[in-house]
């Protein structure tokens, strides 16, 4: 442990509710792209002329940002104050969103972008690792959806409709704003650093390996997540839907969404997570089914609403069956990394088939990754876990 940094207990940090409140909503906010993609990819693809797999590589620059600063992280979560590490990286990320909405090309776009997303993933890194060490993480992380999907509905909701006021240039402007109101309680996290230093080739008992299977089970979730969020708008535009009409179709399946939130966030564990985990993975499968080619407004509604509900209640029980199994936390650090290089692997694969194949790929990659993910994260909650845990080790 680096001495010139205090050590902090965890849980008793996440017991003051004021810094608990800050990584819930400072990583719901540093992982809105991940929500409201398909809108900013349209509008992106509508201002510079990219095609499908553009629109596939512009998603996946920002989500390889988050992806390498969560990687890099054990590096430097630790080294320093967890006030030091919030500070630094909110105000660098409000400061990338005013730029973006103030980019005049493309390629200026493109690189804040990509340093949003490393600046995105390095603040989450920080947030998911006070938050998994604290107790009750299944209620935790759910309320991290609630407030996301809360945020989602908002900006799905007001960006359209700032962009046609606007321009296409103020796009970014309501997260930017979003992001400025959020930076000045990030004084609300301590001084000291969340705990001793380990690396992240630190030995890995039984325990810990299946907290790599897990890893993996969230690596393809997000992959099936990210192919069918990015490629949302174009499935509604197949199907004759304008911008507006995309954007609304999310603001009313973010409604559904946050009660489907709200399920973890209250509810946790009570049901046995193996058997909420089959439920919700299977209502994600059926949302690949409403949403095919040439899909009508009212299905694409449904569709969408299906998908929202399922994905954010799903996603609370895999973040935190990684934290359960992680008693020395060196997987926790590292967890938004690995969602976000399923979220970038899924739109890239999707953009290198989908001239051959054309929208249909989206289907059968999805629901390939998302038949693996349950898998893998059943084997680990049966292995590892019992139903009742509710509580991080150590």
């Amino acid at each position: 442990m680096d001495k010139t940094v205090p050590q902090v207990n965890a849980q008793a940090v996440a017991a003051n509710w004021r810094p608990l409140a800050f990584c819930i909503g400072a990583y719901a906010v540093a992982s809105i792209m991940l929500g409201v993609i398909p809108i900013f990819a349209n509008l992106v693809a509508e201002r510079y002329g990219l095609d499908e797999a553009g629109k596939g590589l512009f998603s996946s620059t920002e989500f390889l940002a988050m992806a390498v600063a969560s990687f890099l992280s054990p590096l430097w979560v630790r080294r320093f104050s967890l006030r030091s590490i919030g500070v630094v990286s909110s105000t660098a990320l409000a400061v990338l969103y005013w730029a973006s909405a103030l980019a005049d090309s493309y390629a200026l776009l493109l690189t804040l972008r990509f340093m949003a997303g490393f600046a995105s993933g390095g603040l989450m890194s920080c947030c998911a690792l006070l938050i998994g060490r604290a107790n009750r993480p299944d209620n935790n992380f759910g309320w991290v959806l609630v407030v996301s999907v809360a945020i989602a509905f908002a900006t799905s909701a007001i960006t359209p409709r700032t962009v046609i006021a606007l321009g296409p240039a103020a796009a970014y402007l309501p997260v930017a704003v979003l992001m400025s109101v959020l930076v000045p309680f990030s004084v609300w996290l301590p001084r000291e650093s969340i705990g001793a230093r380990q690396p992240i080739t630190a030995t890995v008992d039984a325990r810990g390996r299946l907290g790599m299977i897990a890893l993996g089970a969230l690596w393809f979730e997000a992959a099936a997540a990210s192919v069918l969020v990015t490629y949302l708008g174009s499935i509604g535009l197949s199907g004759g839907l304008t911008q507006v009409d995309i954007g609304d179709a999310i603001a009313v399946a973010s409604v559904f969404g946050f009660l489907g939130s709200l399920f973890p966030a209250l509810l946790g564990v009570k049901f046995g997570r193996g058997r909420t985990v089959i439920a919700f993975v299977a209502l994600f499968a059926v949302a690949f089914a409403l949403l095919p080619v040439g899909v009508g407004r009212a299905q694409f509604i449904l569709g969408v609403t299906v998908f929202w509900i399922a994905s954010a209640a799903l996603l609370p029980y895999y973040m935190t069956t990684i934290a359960l199994l992680d008693p020395k936390s060196i997987l926790i650090p590292i967890l938004p990394g690995v969602k976000m290089t399923g979220f970038t692997a899924g739109p890239f694969v999707a953009s290198l088939v989908i001239t051959a194949m054309g929208l249909k790929s989206v289907h059968v990659i999805g629901l390939t990754c998302l038949l693996i993910s349950t898998v893998l994260v059943l084997f680990a909650i049966h292995r590892g876990l019992r139903t009742s845990e509710s509580r991080v080790p150590g």
